[in-house]
């Protein structure tokens, strides 16, 4: 934690965004296969258009990887993920503390049902625009000017996307330096010691 405390030390934030030391995102690396799997499998991502394997990425402000999740099915939402990695990222069994706990993280609004489950380990997410009233929603269009976010939720909003937009910068580097995987043919393992690998790479040049 005080490594990546002194990390984000030497980046600037936005002025509406708050302390933060790390970043988290999801990204699905493709497979071969599509022809012979159907959509419904636990395999088939919509972001790829194909059958891929998805992970999780924590870094911090300067872009360097912390954290690199096994993979899992694409299906899995990032909120029932951070759900299941509650008791090894945030509070124990016994009690102490997880790998994240004390770190305030930036992410998107895909993580924000999720991160409430967390004790010790604060998650910024974007404003959601709120709805109207079911009665209100009734009335003329023109009368709904007064529930549109606020100027200063939409400037958090746009802030925080071009902060977050570094965790998919190094996602997409390994991708584009690494042909092997924008379309994968072994074993789903061997796939992940591969992004590993790409990963420790990114690191090691940074």
């Amino acid at each position: 934690l005080h490594s990546w405390r002194r990390n984000a030390a030497d980046v600037p934030l936005p002025s509406k965004i708050p302390a933060a030391e790390l970043i988290i995102d999801s990204s699905d690396f493709r497979r071969v296969g599509k022809r012979g799997m159907s959509r419904k499998s636990e395999w088939w991502s919509y972001k790829e258009n194909g059958p891929a394997i998805r992970m999780q990425l924590v870094m911090d402000l300067i872009g360097f990887i912390r954290y690199l999740s096994n993979f899992y099915s694409p299906k899995t939402y990032d909120s029932d993920f951070l759900r299941l990695k509650r008791r090894e990222w945030d509070v124990t069994v016994t009690g102490a503390d997880g790998i994240l706990a004390g770190s305030t993280v930036l992410a998107d609004c895909h993580y924000a049902a999720g991160g409430r489950a967390y004790e010790r380990t604060r998650f910024i997410t974007p404003h959601v625009k709120e709805r109207a009233p079911r009665r209100v929603r009734r009335v003329a269009a023109e009368d709904l000017s007064a529930l549109p976010q606020t100027k200063e939720k939409e400037e958090f909003n746009t802030q925080l996307g071009h902060i977050r937009g570094r965790v998919e910068h190094p996602f997409g580097l390994i991708k584009q330096k690494w042909a092997v995987l924008r379309l994968f043919r072994e074993s789903k393992e061997q796939q992940w010691y591969m992004i590993l690998i790409a990963c420790a790479v990114h690191n090691e040049l940074m």
